[in-house]
């Protein structure tokens, strides 16, 4: 066994802090993606909330991050949500966003740990992570508006229904993004890179 040298014990913690400082970058620039992602929306009649890209850029955060650097991504952009109103899809309206916002978190954990279980190698699977990861995003918002906004089957309609087509089609843009990180990925490896 050799004993480790002071020089050893500095390339150790620099490692470390580089891995600190690539992590943190990260995490700032998926905050920003999840925030650009959210200035395209598309406001339909009748709707509480805008129509935004968000929950596919939280799902694929979950698969390319991991959970908890996916989680941790989502709580820094509600917190820049708080600070900067302009950051969300309603400009600062939190009493109809909030629960959706808070359902970010949760849900990038869920789709990256089903990823990380293998749930990403097959359609079926993926499709499974993937729905399971947009009806937390809707379940939260939809139970937030039920406490502070509207009656539960008002809620329901508006927080839940309203959103579960287009969720369907965001899945479907979800699993094609990740499929073809995957193959791109898969590539690269054989290649060496």
């Amino acid at each position: 066994m050799t004993q480790a040298t002071v020089f050893d014990l500095v390339d150790a913690r620099w490692e470390a802090g580089r891995k600190t400082l690539a992590a943190t970058l990260v995490l700032v620039l998926g905050s920003l993606v999840l925030a650009a992602s959210a200035q395209t929306r598309v406001f339909l009649p009748g709707q509480l909330a805008p129509i935004t890209l968000q929950t596919v850029v939280v799902s694929l955060l979950g698969l390319v991050f991991g959970a908890r650097l996916a989680a941790a991504t989502c709580t820094l952009y509600l917190v820049e949500c708080l600070a900067f109103p302009g950051f969300s899809a309603t400009g600062g309206n939190l009493m109809v966003s909030g629960g959706f916002l808070l359902g970010f978190a949760p849900a990038a954990a869920i789709a990256g740990g089903l990823y990380r279980l293998g749930w990403g190698r097959d359609l079926v699977r993926a499709t499974l992570a993937m729905t399971v990861a947009h009806a937390t995003m809707l379940a939260v918002g939809t139970l937030w508006l039920a406490t502070f906004v509207l009656p539960l089957d008002e809620a329901f309609r508006f927080g839940f229904l309203a959103f579960a087509g287009v969720e369907a089609i965001k899945i479907a843009l979800s699993i094609g993004v990740m499929r073809g990180v995957s193959q791109v990925a898969g590539h690269l490896e054989r290649r060496g890179a």
